[in-house]
């Protein structure tokens, strides 16, 4: 992608001064997204902007003056896909680290919940890293990708689906301990039937808890979920703290 040297200049946007490392840090970010819109283009995946990068694209006509990362989100059909094909479908030089990646250091990279293409930085040297991000010199530039799932519509079946992600998530906590007591099975079994699908109950569990779940919310009104005893308000993204856990959605 090319840039001019204007848009690397200092400026001020809404009050905010945006140096021109943070302008570095943009343009690099494009890069990988750029190389995630071709994958995505070439493999018939639909992607949206999110978050931050969503309301900057919409109330700024581009960046939040004040963020520096870019978000987008997919379809959970299409995450799944694009998270299949990524470590092929890349080009040389971008990784997609985190759960779904083929080797432990990759797993170890990201720890988050939600899915990542960056560069790798055992490919760039620090020269050619310069050169293709614009001169951003931090390693492992890259953008988050998050799965949207659809959810049920009544309250009651909205509540059921997040007490079994608690229970799924105790399980993962829990692995090693269930496995030792012979507990792990019978555990398991009522979400294998339910979901259609067959755990690998002698596979270990080598990544650490996950502390975050990505729960939408839409086509609803939620009353009942409070956070410091203050209903949550409505069209708006929430974050519910709950034994060390936290729900990110939308209510409407």
């Amino acid at each position: 992608m090319r840039f001019s040297n204007e848009f690397f200049r200092e400026e001020i946007r809404e009050g905010f001064t945006v140096v021109p490392m943070m302008k570095r840090a943009w343009a690099a970010e494009l890069e990988v997204l750029d190389v995630v819109r071709k994958v995505c283009a070439e493999h018939d995946i639909k992607w949206y902007a999110f978050f931050g990068t969503l309301l900057g694209a919409v109330r700024h006509k581009g960046f939040i003056p004040w963020d520096d990362d870019i978000d987008i989100c997919m379809l959970r059909e299409d995450y799944m896909k694009f998270m299949s094909i990524a470590p092929k479908a890349l080009p040389e030089g971008f990784v997609n680290p985190g759960i779904y990646a083929e080797s432990s250091r990759l797993w170890a990279i990201n720890k988050g919940y939600q899915g990542r293409v960056m560069a790798d930085e055992t490919y760039f040297s620090l020269p050619k890293y310069m050169n293709y991000f614009h001169a951003y010199p931090y390693p492992r530039i890259g953008i988050d990708i998050f799965p949207l799932d659809n959810l049920p519509r009544d309250p009651k079946d909205q509540l059921e689906l997040v007490r079994k992600i608690n229970d799924l998530q105790w399980i993962v906590e829990k692995w090693s301990m269930l496995k030792e007591n012979n507990m792990l099975e019978s555990r398991l079994e009522q979400y294998e039937r339910d979901l259609g699908i067959s755990f690998d109950k002698e596979d270990e569990i080598v990544s650490y808890p996950f502390t975050k779940y990505y729960v939408p919310v839409i086509g609803m009104r939620v009353q009942f979920l409070k956070v410091n005893r203050m209903p949550l308000p409505t069209l708006h993204i929430y974050h519910i703290q709950k034994k060390g856990m936290i729900f990110q959605g939308f209510l409407k």
